[in-house]
């Protein structure tokens, strides 16, 4: 058991009612029309999940299996996958959501090894095109064109 985990997720399993019972105190509206009151409840619940979660895992596993972050982590790759969400970020406007979005996809999963290379820009064209679907058409949002205006 890790007393940290333990204590900071009690804490944020009580953030989490926190935030759940004052946003009940707010109009919620509905998934259509959210008010004010929709995303702390939703986030509060999301909270609440998550630190059961963390609670949880720090009663079940033992010490001598929950190795640290840092013997855990893979340098190269978390910093691959950092450079690249700034790079993303540097030249979405520039380049495009659609285009940008299937290079950034099909990186990570060549970085993640998701299988091949030809693989990996399928997940990326499936990935950006649904979320593309998902922002641009179903929810008529506005998304950064590019310079080939898609």
């Amino acid at each position: 058991m890790r007393k940290s985990d333990l204590l900071s997720g009690s804490f944020f399993i009580l953030l989490g009612l926190f935030f759940v019972v004052e946003g009940t105190k707010l109009k919620f509206g509905s998934f259509a029309m959210p008010k004010t009151g929709f995303f702390p409840v939703l986030l509060g619940i999301l909270l609440i999940f998550l630190s059961i979660l963390l609670v949880g895992s720090s009663l079940f596993v033992s010490q001598r299996d929950n190795k640290g972050f840092l013997f855990r982590a893979n340098l190269p790759k978390t910093l691959a996958i950092l450079g690249s969400m700034i790079v993303y970020a540097l030249f979405l406007e520039r380049v495009g959501y659609l285009l940008m979005t299937f290079l950034w996809f099909s990186f990570l999963m060549t970085l993640l090894k998701f299988g091949s290379r030809l693989r990996a820009l399928f997940y990326g064209a499936i990935a950006s095109g649904a979320s593309y679907a998902l922002f641009k058409i179903v929810l008529q949002g506005q998304l950064p064109a590019g310079f080939w205006g898609m």
